[in-house]
């Protein structure tokens, strides 16, 4: 019997974006999620796919999958299946921009910070309660730190 070893990959899509993002942020993405899941959490055996889009498309999915008729900064939709992580992570790139403004960041910083936020979700972190929230945002802070040059 052989074994066949399964590929891990990140794959970034860009889908009716209306705001100019530079190139290099899929791969910066791309790494960054690698390095959480197997750096941070020793995972090698995952499926992600994020998709940057405008706020009019997550909205049509928020109204579509959650009956919400209104643009959020991200969805996730996990499959993951035993010890595979697999998922779609969609950021609005609109409303990341709002929000780095807000919280005084850069756009790509912003991004890097709902990615985290999804990946935080797939394996397992709630922020259902102030608690939890203020736990989770710590932690995604620090893996901005500690994986993402400023």
């Amino acid at each position: 019997m052989s074994s066949r070893k399964k590929s891990s990959f990140v794959r970034v899509y860009r889908f009716d974006l209306n705001i100019e993002l530079e190139k290099l942020i899929d791969e910066k993405i791309k790494k960054f999620v690698r390095d959480i899941l197997e750096k941070e959490f020793n995972k090698k055996n995952y499926e992600i796919a994020v998709v940057l889009t405008s706020n009019n498309y997550i909205k049509k999915l928020n109204k579509q999958y959650l009956e919400h008729n209104y643009p959020t900064d991200i969805l996730c939709f996990p499959y993951s299946r035993g010890e595979r992580v697999v998922s779609d992570i969609i950021i609005s790139v609109e409303k990341a921009k709002d929000q780095a403004k807000i919280y005084n960041n850069n756009l790509e910083r912003e991004i890097f910070f709902l990615v985290s936020h999804g990946i935080l979700h797939l394996l397992g972190w709630d922020d259902s309660n102030p608690g939890k929230r203020k736990k989770m945002w710590k932690k995604q802070k620090e893996l901005l730190n500690k994986f993402v040059s400023e």
